[in-house]
């Protein structure tokens, strides 16, 4: 996850790696949002399906 609400200095608050496994070691991850209670929604192009993750860092 990267930060950009000050746009001239992105900072890397988080990530996120599925377990490459169960998709013949292949992961696509796209289409990532945010929700305001801190959820991440990613869908992945290999037949992974929908992820949700909590963010947990300081500017949730």
């Amino acid at each position: 996850m990267i930060d950009i609400l000050d746009p001239y200095h992105p900072q890397e608050v988080g990530y996120y790696i599925p377990d490459p496994a169960a998709s013949d070691g292949i992961v696509q991850t796209n289409d990532v949002d945010l929700d305001y209670r801190g959820y991440v929604y990613t869908t992945d192009r290999t037949g992974l399906g929908l992820h949700i993750v909590e963010y947990t860092g300081k500017n949730k």
